[in-house]
């Protein structure tokens, strides 16, 4: 019997790759090897893997992020084991396959869906009868068949069970396939109609989870409440259900969210969801020329009220370098969305993808892009590659001091002193850059220094080290930063009184402060009593919750906030 062998290379260490489980969950009884692998792999150690698995069969799975290795791998493949059957598959794959195989030694692209057409080709049918495949023929000739049809979810099996569910990673889950919207810039337009696993089979699954307490579920459904009906009674399921740990990923179209999903995600426990919502502009001549059919206003108003509870996480994306919108005008777009505050602000590039209508559009409005994976925009008619340069050492800044969550009570005094949030990052990425520390990789305890010097000029500098002293222990740090919290004998003295008094155990840091630290920047007084917090940190919360930091006991009166 012929050995097997699909190997995903995955962007990082915490995703599964939800394909290749399908795809041998769909092929059973056929026996299949997985090996899994991250693009930060090395080279040589990828294909020793591959090689000791000795395979008859070797398919990859394809992607933007790993098409570096895929092809390379493929190339020394063909040379070591040159008997070996090589299958490609996947998003980077399908729209091009014959023309890869003119370059590329592999034998066969699956080109689309694949399980159905994988089995076929397991099975030993003639490679001339399958549908959905691109091969190079025996004569050497590149043939490409007509695609193969649309099946229904409802006979795809599910692929995890006790012994393939993958350990600390994110769990991928699709309950549908294909998106009813045509946004120029994605793949997902090419699906339609948009084919749904059914419900009672969509809560079985939610039951297996749930059951054996994953730590997160990710679904992959482009827009998962494109059916607001479905959607909400998904939703109320796992709401019903709740085991107090599990995390559930949802990307939504926010002008969908209804007043019934409202209610109810706004009742539901904390953390229990997590949203990722593509804003991408906000201006509408740029919405127009992408085919984003998304009323900002009513998206901004849903947003709003979905996170007024406080109690799910939310993700908001950015793309930069969309036609229409410069590096001006991008401005207001990130302003906008940073106002709505939310747990996570992406800011992403735009990405010519290979079967994305924008690549084909791609002069009309100036676009140029890198011709290798990822595809990435490089300048457009709207804005110049320093531009976007510059983009980019703000999307760092964002990360570093926002998306981090290590500075939430000093970032929020420090905004104060900017015009605009954009001002602040911009501000902050040019300190960063002209004094080279993105040369190389910063510490968190030099990131907390940078940022302290990159402030001082604005501000009171009290109030400055305070907050900062805050933000660094509500980080989880127990250990104090000399330069910034230094205690006198006087306060080493009260602090071990408070150790005595509380009966807390010294591994827990309490700390002296000259104000509340937890106040709003305008409420801060100028003169106030010292106020002293014990930071109790209690283990690691529920994904995506926004209870980062444990307990905060405000003391000698045992206040938790």
């Amino acid at each position: 019997m012929e050995k097997i062998v699909l190997v995903a290379i995955n962007a990082k260490f915490i995703h599964a790759n939800a394909a290749i489980y399908s795809l041998m969950a769909y092929c059973r009884p056929i026996p299949i090897t997985p090996l899994e692998f991250t693009a930060n792999d090395n080279f040589n150690f990828i294909l020793s893997e591959i090689h000791a698995a000795a395979p008859d069969v070797l398919g990859f799975s394809c992607y933007i992020w790993n098409m570096h290795l895929v092809e390379p791998l493929v190339r020394a493949i063909k040379k070591i084991l040159p008997q070996v059957k090589i299958i490609l598959g996947g998003p980077e794959v399908s729209f091009d396959a014959a023309d890869l195989l003119t370059h590329c030694p592999a034998d066969i692209i699956v080109t689309g869906e694949g399980e159905e057409v994988l089995r076929e080709i397991l099975s030993g049918h003639a490679l001339s009868q399958i549908k959905g495949v691109t091969y190079r023929a025996e004569t050497g000739e590149v043939r490409a068949n007509p695609p193969h049809r649309k099946l229904d979810l409802a006979v795809f099996p599910f692929p995890y069970n006790a012994d393939n569910l993958p350990e600390n990673k994110i769990i991928y889950y699709e309950s549908a396939r294909g998106c009813p919207f045509s946004c120029a810039f994605c793949l997902s337009h090419n699906e339609k109609p948009v084919r749904f696993v059914p419900l009672a089979r969509v809560f079985a699954d939610m039951d297996f989870f749930l059951t054996r307490r994953v730590a997160q579920v990710k679904f992959t459904d482009r827009t998962f409440n494109c059916d607001p009906d479905r959607a909400l009674r998904i939703w109320r399921y796992i709401n019903d259900n709740d085991n107090g740990h599990t995390n559930f990923h949802f990307e939504v179209a926010a002008t969908l969210l209804d007043a019934a999903a409202l209610e109810l995600l706004g009742n539901a426990p904390d953390a229990l969801f997590q949203f990722e919502i593509g804003i991408q502009s906000t201006h509408p001549q740029t919405l127009e020329s992408i085919n984003r059919d998304i009323h900002t206003r009513q998206a901004i108003d849903n947003i709003n009220k979905l996170a007024s509870r406080g109690n799910i996480h939310i993700h908001l994306d950015l793309i930069a370098g969309l036609p229409g919108e410069g590096y001006e005008r991008f401005q207001e777009s990130f302003n906008a969305v940073y106002c709505l505050a939310p747990d996570m602000l992406q800011l992403g590039f735009l990405k010519l993808l290979k079967g994305s209508r924008l690549r084909e559009k791609a002069g009309d409005f100036g676009i140029l892009y890198n011709d290798a994976p990822p595809y990435e925009v490089l300048c457009t008619r709207d804005i110049s590659y320093d531009g976007l340069k510059s983009l980019k050492a703000i999307e760092q800044a964002v990360d570093t001091l926002y998306n981090s969550g290590n500075f939430k009570q000093s970032l929020k005094y420090v905004q104060g002193f900017f015009a605009t949030p954009f001002a602040l990052y911009e501000a902050f990425s040019r300190h960063w850059k002209s004094r080279g520390y993105h040369r190389a990789s910063q510490s968190l305890p030099s990131v907390f220094k940078i940022f302290h010097a990159f402030a001082q000029p604005h501000g009171d500098a009290n109030v400055l080290a305070n907050l900062l002293k805050f933000d660094w222990y509500a980080a989880g740090n127990t250990k104090n930063l000399p330069w910034l919290d230094a205690p006198t004998r006087e306060d080493a003295d009260k602090i071990n009184s408070l150790y005595k008094e509380s009966n807390t155990s010294r591994r827990l840091p309490i700390v002296k402060f000259d104000f509340d630290p937890t106040a709003e920047p305008e409420a801060i007084p100028r003169e106030t009593e010292p106020t002293y917090i014990l930071f109790r940190y209690t283990g690691k919360p529920r994904p995506g919750s926004q209870k980062k930091y444990g307990e905060i006991c405000f003391l000698p009166d045992p206040v938790i906030r």
